[in-house]
């Protein structure tokens, strides 16, 4: 998830609007891995927001966090509605397509490359087939 916030929005402000958005992840049973404030940043562009105000800076943030594709379905309709004036902009980004995917690629620094099986002698795959193209 990488999301554009109203720099010209109170300080308080804007910690309410990161804590409601990590909230309502784990709420509904996600796990946020990392959560990154690149700080504010001029635009390259206009970007409009609400009641027709251009802005010229905006403060990223970037957040990596795991939950079901129904949760982040819920968080998208939340950051339409909910915190209409305090995000400017936002995209999520689907990582990967399943759970052993993520966990067995070398490139991501967040998980643990070692893990625990389970007892009951269920493995993981040795050889990882690549996602389909076009999932739908």
């Amino acid at each position: 998830l990488v999301y554009i916030l109203n720099n010209k929005v109170p300080r308080a402000q804007q910690a309410s609007c990161i804590k409601s958005v990590c909230t309502h992840i784990l709420n509904s049973g996600g796990v946020i891995r990392k959560l990154e404030n690149e700080g504010l940043v001029n635009f390259p562009y206009h970007v409009i927001g609400i009641y027709d105000i251009r802005h010229t800076q905006g403060i990223y943030l970037r957040m990596v966090y795991d939950a079901s594709p129904f949760t982040s379905w819920r968080l998208t309709d939340a950051m339409r509605e909910d915190l209409r004036g305090q995000i400017l902009r936002f995209s999520l980004v689907k990582r990967g397509w399943k759970l052993h995917h993520l966990l067995m690629d070398p490139t991501r620094n967040d998980v643990p490359m070692k893990f625990d099986l389970p007892q009951n002698g269920t493995e993981l795959p040795s050889t990882l087939e690549p996602p389909p193209k076009y999932p739908y």
